[in-house]
């Protein structure tokens, strides 16, 4: 399967589908915008995507998603500011991400978040967490407290080579 080149448009027809897992298809650079339309998807796991540059605006029509791991994805430099309407969110692992600069500014909005892996150096490179206003920065602050991360937060990854680890701190 490691040669299929794009997936159809007709893929968002597929609206009782309920969990997808993509691995490995390395060709695909962008996903259609139905993607947004599998109303029912719970669990999505993108992995080793690697030529994959963006996600579809309509990523945030996936109203029943409680679960999204995105591994090896590395070109993605930014999650679309729809990514705060998955209302019902609670996993949420992004590793091996190297390209993405911030979280966006609707990340506050993940309510139900319970779960947040950033592994792989992931965060490095990141400007900052990013918010357009107090509001949005408010809702990002009581995430991180709902999650039990305070003020800053740390993230843990493995250094390079060395299997020791390292702790980043990114300051709010």
């Amino acid at each position: 399967m490691t040669s299929l080149k794009a997936l159809p448009d007709s893929f968002g027809n597929l609206s009782e589908l309920q969990s997808l897992e993509i691995d490995e298809v390395r060709e695909i650079s962008e996903l259609p915008e139905s993607f947004g339309r599998l109303a029912r998807l719970r669990d999505l796991e993108l992995r080793g995507m690697t030529s994959l540059k963006a996600l579809p605006d309509s990523f945030g029509n996936l109203s029943e998603l409680q679960s999204l791991e995105i591994d090896k994805v590395r070109e993605i430099s930014e999650l679309p500011e729809s990514f705060g309407r998955l209302a019902r969110l609670r996993i949420l692992k992004l590793r091996g991400m190297t390209s993405l600069k911030a979280l966006p500014a609707s990340f506050g909005n993940l309510s139900e978040l319970q779960s947040l892996v950033l592994q792989e150096r992931t965060w490095q490179g990141w400007r900052a967490v990013r918010w357009e206003d107090d509001k949005e920065k408010g809702k990002f602050d009581a995430l991180l407290l709902a999650l039990g991360l305070g003020r800053g937060f740390c993230i843990q990854g493995r250094r390079d080579g060395a299997g020791g680890s390292v702790t980043q701190t990114l300051p709010l």
